[in-house]
């Protein structure tokens, strides 16, 4: 039988003040555009912002990738695919590998944890059959679909290795205008943070090999007006000897002089990595201390100490390399002296740190944090999604902290007067909004 002819529409699932934003380009689209035209090579593939977009495309084929906080959004535009098109629709992303037994029935199926191979394989199917037989599906590992009002489970999907099989992302399908491009050197994280998830997707902590990195940005310089190029991986630095190898070949790459932004862990910070950082012309680095209180910075994030945080911050200051900061307050075991720690730490390194960010602690699928959450009655499997946006959250609709109405306000008036008797008072307004009356 002749292959089906086929496109395919993939969009990313944000509320429209997210999409609005445009916080990140949604990479891991462009990723599966670039494997499949490589190993597959299909390349009818689109990558849709809007979905009235995606629709008057016609696509025989949708994938919608989410985090938790859009699942409810992924779940409304498949249902607006399937009423105008009557197409399958592909559930892909964080959020339903962490509940995969959720899985909704307005999707024919979801590619669970790294998406590339399964998803070309679930393609190639398609194009072979110009639909998808269940027992097509069930020879693809990495899957759930539903058969005879079923959810059907295939053998876990192994890992790509190694990654640098995958080709760069396909950029061109992105519409993304700003000079900011952002790229992956890696996948996973080797740690287990008690509010993140990205060990449940990725399994393990893989590498893209230097030379690999260094190529793809040779290629963003080649093809796009780049002003600085930020690495998302969630650990930049889990391989400490990598980043000298970074550093030795973008420095013979012949590059212009391209700023570079991305995460580190302090634990890890050392004099000899800031100096390459430097070196590599690293113009922001972002890092959670989480908490400055010993007890609580133990169950949010183990083996990294107060004492870490702040070697860190007095390192990369050193090396003039700018410092964002994010703790994470509002925690079930945070008390209200521990909140206050972390308050004089950011205040002591107030002329250190570029940026700060509190951020309350938001129970997401498939983190101890969220387990904490279920026991307590405060989320469920069946809770609209939309109240774990993080722009949005309501600590005090979905109570995981110990503070009351009183200690608040005691909060705001203490910190309000710190931060006043020092001249900080658009500081404060920055972290906190208007002084509390």
């Amino acid at each position: 039988m002749a292959n089906y002819v086929m496109r395919v529409g993939l969009i990313q699932a944000f509320d429209r003040e997210t999409l609005k934003r445009k916080p990140i380009p949604p990479l891991g689209l462009a990723y599966l555009a670039s494997y499949v035209g490589k190993y597959l090579g299909f390349t009818d593939i689109n990558i849709h912002e809007d979905l009235d977009d995606l629709i008057s495309g016609k696509p025989d084929l949708v994938g919608i990738s989410a985090y938790t906080p859009f699942f409810g959004l992924a779940e409304e535009a498949a249902r607006a695919v399937k009423a105008a098109l009557s197409v399958p629709v592909i559930a892909g992303g964080i959020h339903i590998t962490a509940l995969p037994h959720t899985l909704p029935q307005v999707f024919d199926a979801a590619v669970l944890g790294e998406g590339e191979q399964t998803f070309l394989e679930v393609l190639e199917l398609f194009q072979k059959t110009g639909r998808l037989p269940h027992e097509g599906l069930a020879r693809i590992p990495g899957l759930v679909f539903w058969k005879g009002g079923q959810r059907v489970f295939t053998e876990p999907r192994p890992l790509i290795e190694p990654l640098d099989r995958i080709p760069f992302p396909k950029r061109d399908l992105l519409k993304w205008p700003r000079g900011t491009h952002y790229l992956f050197s890696s996948r996973g994280c080797p740690y287990s943070c008690a509010f993140c998830s990205p060990r449940l997707h990725w399994k393990k902590f893989r590498t893209f090999s230097a030379p690999y990195v260094v190529e793809e940005i040779k290629d963003l310089a080649r093809r796009f007006d780049v002003e600085m190029v930020v690495f998302n991986d969630d650990l930049l630095i889990g391989n400490p000897g990598r980043m000298g190898e970074l550093a030795s070949l973008i420095s013979g790459a012949g590059l212009p002089p391209i700023p570079f932004g991305g995460d580190v862990r302090a634990n890890l910070v050392t004099p000899e990595l800031c100096r390459l950082l430097a070196q590599m012309n690293f113009k922001v680095v972002s890092f959670g201390a989480e908490s400055a209180s010993e007890r609580v910075l133990s169950r949010l994030k183990g083996g990294v100490t107060v004492l870490d945080n702040q070697r860190a911050v007095d390192l990369l200051f050193e090396q003039g390399i700018k410092i964002k900061v994010s703790f994470v307050i509002l925690s079930p075991w945070e008390e209200y002296d521990d909140l206050m720690e972390t308050i004089r730490f950011l205040f002591k390194n107030r002329g250190k740190l570029s940026q700060v960010s509190l951020l309350p602690l938001v129970p997401l699928p498939g983190t101890p944090v969220w387990q904490h959450a279920v026991e307590k009655g405060v989320v469920s499997e069946e809770m609209d999604w939309i109240k774990l946006n993080l722009d949005t959250f309501n600590p005090d609709e979905i109570v995981l902290h110990n503070f009351t109405r009183a200690d608040m306000e005691r909060f705001h008036r203490e910190v309000f007067a710190m931060f006043s008797d020092a001249g900080m008072t658009d500081q404060y307004r920055a972290l906190f909004g208007p002084e509390k009356e």
